[in-house]
């Protein structure tokens, strides 16, 4: 694998010349809306989310859906406005691309002055090890808050460079608008497909890994069964697998938005012991599931619930749209 796919300096250079010609005009079209006060983002943002609430009716009905079926797991209150709280999520979501166009064109100065950390001991604490030379760090996110934010302010603020890992989300020029704005502030960014051999390297360089944990993960080889607010979901075993090979700690971490502002909080870390194997992995999943399942519970409509997170092998057998 080139060093471009490992740490693309240039995203652009996958691109041809049309490729190009649409990153120049996709850029002209973001401009305008970046250089909005971040005020004006969130109120844009609330009709951009409700007015996709109304139009997106599938994405709207598995939202619905997605936190009644929790309300009768019995994770959520009974008294939670189903239907109010898939609207805010949306809302969440529309501010988030506001945001992350906001940084793609003004960087970290977009955000100056409007974040903070919580438990930033935590991740000071799994530092120290990185600096004698022990094994990597997975940090692990979800699509709470403004997710995009977390890595950059990270970077940002402790100096640290981040591998982020994320999956293709399109063509050649959408990926590349992304690998370039997530590594804007000097971090790193690899696609999840045949990477595992670099993502291994890079733990064992005593390097840093940035991923989200929160999608369904159906392939058995891949994943578990576990609990999940509730409800038995399909979890990504991957970054627990990654951990328990390397010695590795994991490390939760959720960017919560507060109006313009936002709390990049740290959880409790999860180190790998000597010899941990499929069984600590399981364990770590499900302890890291209930590290977030607690957090949504404490503000539902900040996480995205119009994604298919429950998803199954036998649901998508008789239906590929099912949820």
């Amino acid at each position: 694998m080139s060093s471009r796919q490992t740490d693309p300096e240039n995203p652009l250079a996958a691109l041809g010349l049309f490729g190009r010609l649409g990153h120049a005009l996709a850029g002209l079209m973001i401009l305008p809306v970046a250089w909005l006060p971040a005020r004006v983002h969130l109120w844009l943002g609330g009709i951009l989310g409700r007015l996709a609430f109304r139009l997106l009716k599938r994405r709207r009905v598995i939202a619905v859906a997605n936190i009644e079926r929790c309300q009768e797991a019995g994770f959520l209150p009974a008294s939670l406005d189903a239907v109010s709280t898939a609207r805010e999520s949306f809302v969440g979501v529309a501010r988030t691309i506001l945001e992350s166009l906001a940084f793609y064109r003004r960087g970290m100065g977009y955000f100056k002055g409007r974040y903070g950390f919580v438990g930033e001991d935590r991740l000071q604490e799994a530092l120290k090890g990185l600096k004698k030379g022990g094994p990597g760090l997975i940090l692990l996110t979800a699509h709470i808050g403004c997710w995009e934010l977390a890595p950059q302010a990270i970077r940002e603020r402790f100096g640290i460079r981040i591998v982020i890992v994320g999956r293709s989300q399109g063509g050649p020029l959408t990926n590349a608008l992304i690998a370039e704005s997530r590594t804007k502030t000097g971090n790193g960014y690899i696609f999840k497909a045949n990477t595992a051999r670099v993502m291994l390297q890079t733990l064992r360089d005593g390097g840093i890994i940035g991923t989200l944990f929160d999608q369904a993960a159906i392939v058995e080889s891949e994943g578990a069964l576990l609990p999940f607010m509730g409800r038995p979901a399909h979890t990504n075993l991957g970054p627990e697998r990654l951990a328990a090979k390397t010695g590795s700690t994991l490390l939760p971490v959720f960017a919560i938005r507060d109006g313009a502002r936002h709390s990049i909080e740290f959880g409790e870390p999860i180190p790998a012991p000597p010899g941990a194997g499929r069984d600590w992995a399981a364990n770590a999943a499900l302890t890291l599931n209930d590290t977030l399942g607690e957090r949504i519970l404490k503000d539902p409509g900040q996480w995205m619930w119009g994604h298919r997170r429950w998803k199954t092998p036998e649901g998508i057998k008789e239906d590929p749209l099912s949820y």
